[in-house]
């Protein structure tokens, strides 16, 4: 008897995938899709650009990057707001949005530091206003399978792993999320889950 397999409505199909051989070479990948290299760099670190500084003064949204936008239809936006992937919460995405009222995001210090020369210890919003922001749109893809289109606003890495020069022996970026079991409720349900949430890009 052969099995059928019935693929759902927003299945992504295999063409549209990252190719084995670029997953493999991450390093490359990332030089392709210019988030390093000497030229993207040079001068990244000054101070931010005017419009920069004067979308800053305003607030959302920033400019999008035309080259970062492929004119696809946005995901329908209370589903963004409300379908959320954060098991510190709550492992039902749709609870997530209902157990964030204490979770306090500002002042939040970000530590870099490791086989870098200039690490670092500084408020995210100082971090933010030091980088000229900018809006692009994604397919955000879960490894779960489940996928949305939306705009995200922020930085280059490259911009920030130039700003702390990291050593030449430095091999791997590691990104720790915050343990705050005070306002995270699902760290207490999930006692076997090895928190802080962590992950690594070489």
């Amino acid at each position: 008897m052969a099995n059928i397999l019935i693929r759902p409505g927003w299945h992504i199909p295999e063409r549209h995938a990252t190719p084995q051989k670029v997953f493999h070479n991450r390093r490359q990948f990332l030089r392709q899709m210019g988030f390093t290299g000497a030229g993207l760099l040079a001068g990244a670190m000054g101070a931010p650009t005017e419009a920069a500084e004067a979308t800053a003064k305003n607030g959302y949204p920033y400019p999008r990057n035309k080259a970062f936008d492929p004119g696809w239809t946005l995901s329908n936006q209370r589903v963004v707001e409300t379908y959320n992937n954060f098991y510190e919460f709550s492992t039902s995405k749709e609870r997530v949005h209902t157990l964030v009222g204490d979770f306090v995001t500002s002042p939040w210090e970000v530590d870099i530091g490791g086989l870098c020369e200039k690490p670092m210890k500084v408020d995210a919003r100082e971090l933010a206003a030091s980088m000229p922001l900018e809006e692009r749109v994604y397919r955000f893809r879960c490894v779960e399978g489940w996928a949305m289109i939306v705009p995200w606003t922020g930085f280059p890495l490259a911009r920030l792993i130039e700003k702390v020069q990291p050593k030449p022996e430095a091999k791997f970026v590691k990104f720790v999320t915050a343990f705050k079991p005070d306002q995270m409720p699902g760290l207490a349900r999930l006692r076997s889950y090895p928190w802080p949430y962590t992950e690594g890009l070489a």
